[in-house]
């Protein structure tokens, strides 16, 4: 009995240890938009130390870019716009506002499902996402 509690306790434990790394197919609605139209793309993460680095991707192109740290199950991310190296001139910095980022904050359902909520600065209500792990 009790080494069936120690195997429970442990396969619970391990199932919420880390986030697998990879690629993560994403559902999404925008803020004020929960039961409508909403958008989907691919989340790539990826262990940085004790952090976690990811990229959002629509249409084939990076969007966002962000840090996150995961604690008690839920990853919280801050993000900010994606814009290339080699795209950015003081004309280009000069244009980008400077609330141009936004915060995430992600429950680990599983190794491969994350679901959360995430806003904008300046934004009043939230948009909510479905992250499902389909490759590394």
């Amino acid at each position: 009995m009790l080494k069936t509690f120690y195997l429970m306790c442990f396969t619970t434990l391990s199932l919420f240890a880390g986030i697998k790394p990879g690629f993560y197919h994403l559902d999404g609605k925008n803020p004020g938009n929960h039961s409508g139209y909403g958008y989907n793309g691919t989340v790539y993460i990826y262990p940085q130390g004790d952090n976690y680095g990811l990229f959002w991707c629509f249409d084939g192109e990076i969007a966002q870019t962000g840090i996150g740290i995961l604690t008690d199950n839920i990853l919280s991310v801050s993000f900010v716009n994606y814009t290339p190296k080699e795209d950015l001139s003081e004309s280009v910095l000069d244009e980008i506002p400077w609330c141009d980022g936004g915060v995430v904050s992600y429950q680990v359902v599983s190794e491969t499902e994350l679901r959360g909520a995430w806003t904008m600065h300046l934004e009043d209500e939230q948009g909510i996402e479905k992250l499902t792990w389909f490759a590394e």
